[in-house]
């Protein structure tokens, strides 16, 4: 892969005020934003010089830690690296799990990374999510569920995965697999964080959409009190498996 410094060359020669200010109203991480668009920041992803870990693991993690928009771009080129490095690719994201504070990135690092590369080295997922403490980590994790289901990943860090594999769509796996998520959900069921309640209601939410009687199952043995906000999603998910026809 190229190099940080040229990485924060090109980034900050990107970098537009306007897009900025509208950012710092949604992300208020530490490292803050540059004000990229989407658009330039998929045309740099796409330049295809993807990384080789572990070689290019310290080049990854100082673009990480830069600005918000580089840890976009760190991600993306991670996610293409993770395929066939992927115990490389979590001990990266592991140094990074810690310091997460933002939603954004969270759900980019569990789908894209911790989910396709945990799945491969048959991983725990109850070990990973009781290792955290941080609420944005203890997201991340739960969101490696979206990889266990055969649903497009969506957002700008999907674009490497795209390019690198010349394909419209990026799916992880052909059928969905439960046994992650039954073991990811009920680590996290009952836990009352807002962070992690709107992460487990579009889990709830994807997981109907495939498998409508398999959430009602168990939720009927896990957690037979289950709150209105999980029945809501299950049964938003449920109308769309029916149009589906499944």
């Amino acid at each position: 892969m190229h190099s940080a410094i040229y990485y924060n060359s090109k980034l900050r020669a990107l970098s537009n005020a306007k897009i900025a200010q509208k950012k710092q109203k949604e992300i208020k991480g530490i490292r803050g934003v540059r004000g990229i668009s989407n658009q330039d920041l998929i045309a740099l992803i796409n330049e295809e010089v993807w990384p080789s870990l572990p070689e290019d693991s310290d080049t990854l993690h100082m673009l990480y830690g830069t600005a918000h928009e580089d840890g976009l771009l760190a991600i993306a080129l991670l996610a293409v690296a993770a395929l066939e490095s992927p115990n490389e690719a979590l001990q990266l994201v592991e140094r990074w799990l810690p310091f997460l504070d933002n939603t954004e990135t969270a759900d980019f690092i569990g789908h894209l990374i911790i989910g396709p590369s945990a799945f491969a080295l048959q991983e725990s997922i109850t070990d990973r999510i009781t290792e955290q403490e941080n609420p944005y980590a203890i997201r991340a994790e739960l969101n490696s569920c979206l990889a266990a289901f055969p649903t497009p990943a969506k957002g700008v860090c999907v674009a490497g995965l795209r390019k690198k594999f010349a394909v419209d769509d990026v799916i992880f796996v052909e059928e969905p697999h439960l046994d992650w998520v039954h073991e990811a959900v009920s680590c996290t069921m009952r836990m009352e964080h807002p962070l992690i309640k709107k992460a487990l209601r579009n889990i709830i939410y994807c997981w109907a959409s495939w498998k409508p009687d398999d959430v009602e199952e168990f939720f009927t043995s896990n957690y037979p009190n289950w709150p209105n906000w999980m029945k809501d999603a299950w049964k938003k998910g449920r109308k769309k498996s029916k149009r589906r026809g499944l």
